[in-house]
This record gives C-alpha cells, sequence and structure tokens, in this order.
C-alpha cells in the first residue's frame, strides 16, 4: 500500500475514533446528570461526565481530519470562520477543564446537604456514589 494512502486511512481512522469518542462522552454525561437532575435514590458522580464541553472540539477535529481526507485542508486554511470556530471549540475545552475541578466539588456538597450519603468507594478510579439510604450502599 502507498504511503499516501496509508497516511489516508490513518486520518480517516482517527476522525472515525474522535466521533466514537464525543458520542461515548456525550452518553456518559447524560446517564450520570439525569440521575442527578432526576434526584434518583442512587446518584454517581464520574469525572468523564464533565468532559462534555470539550466535544464540539473534538468533532471540529473529526471534520477537519474528514476534509483532509476528503483533500480539502485548503479550504479549511482559506476561510476565517474555521479559526474562529476552532478558538471558540478550544475556549469550551478549556472551560470544560475548569468545569472537571470544580463540578464533582459542587456536586458533592448539594447532593450531601440535601441529605445524600457518600459510599466508600472500591477503587481510586470509580466513581463515587451517593445513596439517599445507607442501605442502598450495598447495591
Amino acid at each position: 500500500m502507498d504511503e499516501p494512502v496509508k497516511k489516508k486511512y490513518n486520518i480517516a481512522f482517527m476522525a472515525l475514533l474522535l466521533i466514537m469518542l464525543s458520542v461515548f462522552y456525550i452518553w456518559l454525561s447524560v446517564v450520570y446528570f439525569s440521575d442527578y437532575i432526576n434526584k434518583k435514590d442512587i446518584i454517581k458522580v464520574h469525572i468523564g461526565q464533565f468532559f462534555i464541553l470539550s466535544v464540539p472540539l473534538l468533532l471540529y477535529f473529526a471534520s477537519g481530519s474528514i476534509m483532509i481526507f476528503l483533500n480539502k485542508e485548503k479550504f479549511l486554511k482559506k476561510h476565517k470562520f474555521f479559526k474562529v470556530l476552532f478558538y471558540i471549540f478550544l475556549s469550551l475545552a478549556i472551560f470544560s477543564f475548569i468545569l472537571l475541578i470544580i463540578g464533582p466539588m459542587y456536586m458533592d456538597k448539594k447532593l450531601i446537604s440535601e441529605g445524600y450519603i457518600e459510599c466508600p468507594k472500591a477503587s481510586f478510579r470509580s466513581s463515587t456514589v451517593y445513596v439517599a439510604d445507607t442501605g442502598l450502599c450495598k447495591k
């Protein structure tokens, strides 16, 4: 296989991977935030749910990869709109990382003040589980 063809396939694979990662972050955020919004008896807080604001940047890179795959990279460089769009999405991603630090602390204080109890974690990487009753910690 030629080297340029391999590069094109790598770019297409990267675009597909970025789209799948974006879909995963959207799904993760919807699942975890829906429990919090609906005030269920068991609420899980996972660090990945706060990456939702970085999804536009991932989709921007995926669309840029698709443009390169289709040999339209000159189109990306010629129009200033894509540069402005990149900076907007980049600022959203930076805000997402700030939210990543502040979000779990806010949800922790809010849920504890509403009477939820924090269950002990199984490991450092596992999500934090808040329950309305201590008997639910074992579930």
